[in-house]
């Protein structure tokens, strides 16, 4: 579907011109609860930092680019767009040769990536014009085996966004992120634009489209905004996704849009941009603030109008922005960046879940935390729907995952937290946690638990309105 979607492209010569790949560095300065809530909890924890890993992407061949040559070939009449889009993409690969740009090895060392490109060829402008092709390997070291991941025709004239380009190895080497657009904006792409990112498994050939966004410093935890959701992915290079933050914005808003993610340099915090109003200057602007420990996120300043941008850390306690062009500097708050973090945001799963279909777990290094976690669907689903009931308090709590998603994180204010007071045990000490899977013809139920937990002490504990 995205080669017909190019070669469309290509025909009504509006695709990005073949011109030097820009760098492929993400910017530098997050998939989570759906619910509408503030989490205000900053768990007292100990942990262990996770080292610092690092991508260190293979050294690329960079090739003298050749003179622009024409090649006149003759169409075969046909209205098969796929028919049209192999001869015009023979025509470019007769005519000049290929030319291998970039090598990247896994960190495994059995792995190597390689983009192969043929330079702009005239092939006649009643047929085309000026286009190059270009091909993403993934060859197999150890036999040579070589498969082609994706493949790109561009027109070298036009505007927008294309070209392919490698982009991280999964440190387990399972998994590989490359972009279809690694040059260039689309036209009226704006701020909230972020280039495409595609994760391709090496063992099934599988691939999922994602969006591009900056690295945290372990080097594994990914953050990225969906428009359309208005939420922020956090997803994890080896495992998948972690979770998604809620927004504040209205899908009814002139232009509601998420940017600027920056992590801080100790991976314990990360700020972005909330904006009513991302292609303009009219509309409410906002600077969040998520804590990775808690996934508490506040607002912390808000501008009525103006456009704002460039987010950039100072310290670990001062960040940098710009509004109307003007650089301003923000003392964040004192209690900013919880001083513990989990050593994963992956959460603990049990060996027998294949059985259980669901658990309750919690983050590694941190004894507080309270996960949800689930197998993975044996069939195709568009995602799944996690439904929290507490018996006493008639409480429900609903969380919506992709379909690569299979963990809720929950919130401090929706958890059990049966040690508080009276009142909360008696609402919470018991309660079912269901979980299904969405598809085109509706949901299903995959799992489900019940849990009650007992304290013939619980009239120990103390009372929520005290009496004076």
């Amino acid at each position: 579907m995205k080669i017909l979607t190019i070669l469309i492209s290509s025909l009504a010569w509006l695709l990005a011109a073949c011109t030097t790949a820009a760098s492929m560095t993400p910017q530098i300065p997050s998939e989570t609860q759906k619910a509408s809530a503030t989490i205000t909890q900053s768990p007292s924890l100990t942990s262990t930092p996770l080292p610092s890993q690092t991508l260190t992407p293979a050294p690329s061949h960079t090739n003298t680019p050749r003179p622009s040559q024409t090649f006149t070939y003759t169409p075969t009449p046909t209205t098969d767009w796929n028919a049209i889009y192999q001869e015009m993409k023979s025509a470019v690969m007769t005519a000049t040769p290929a030319a291998l740009s970039e090598v990247h090895i896994s960190p495994d060392g059995k792995w190597r990536v390689e983009l192969i490109q043929y330079g702009c060829v005239d092939i006649g402008a009643d047929e085309g014009g000026k286009n190059s092709y270009e091909q993403l390997r993934l060859v197999n070291i150890e036999d040579g085996k070589e498969t082609i991941i994706t493949d790109q025709l561009q027109y070298c004239e036009g505007i927008g966004a294309a070209g392919l380009g490698f982009v991280y190895w999964s440190p387990n080497s399972r998994d590989l992120y490359y972009t279809d657009s690694a040059y260039g904006v689309p036209d009226g792409g704006g701020m909230a634009w972020y280039r495409s990112l595609y994760r391709y498994k090496v063992g099934s050939g599988k691939t999922i489209a994602l969006r591009w966004g900056p690295l945290a410093p372990d080097g594994v935890t990914m953050a990225y905004p969906d428009q359309q959701e208005l939420v922020v992915y956090l997803w994890d290079l080896d495992e998948g996704e972690i979770a998604r933050i809620p927004s504040s914005l209205s899908p009814s808003s002139p232009w509601p849009g998420i940017f600027g993610i920056a992590w801080s340099p100790d991976g314990k915090s990360l700020v972005y941009i909330e904006a009513e109003n991302s292609d303009g200057i009219d509309g409410k602007s906002w600077i969040i603030l998520l804590d990775m420990a808690t996934f508490e996120r506040k607002a912390i300043f808000q501008s009525e109008s103006g456009q704002m941008c460039c987010l950039k850390w100072q310290t670990k306690d001062q960040i940098q922005y710009r509004l109307n062009n003007e650089v301003n500097n923000l003392n964040l708050p004192p209690d900013a960046g919880n001083e513990l973090k989990p050593t994963s945001l992956w959460c603990e799963r049990p060996d027998d879940l294949q059985q259980t279909k669901v658990a309750i777990s919690r983050l590694p290094g941190a004894p507080q935390s309270f996960c949800i976690v689930w197998a993975e669907s044996a069939t195709p689903v568009s995602g799944y729907r996690v439904e929290l009931k507490y018996d006493g308090s008639g409480e429900v709590f609903d969380y919506t995952a992709g379909p690569y998603g299979t963990q809720w994180i929950v919130p401090f204010e929706y958890q059990p937290l049966l040690d508080e007071s009276q009142e909360q045990f008696i609402s919470r000490h018991s309660y079912n946690i269901s979980i299904f899977a969405l598809t085109s013809a509706g949901e299903s139920l995959l799992g489900a638990t019940a849990v009650e937990v007992d304290n013939p002490d619980y009239l120990s504990l103390p009372t929520a309105t005290p009496t004076p």
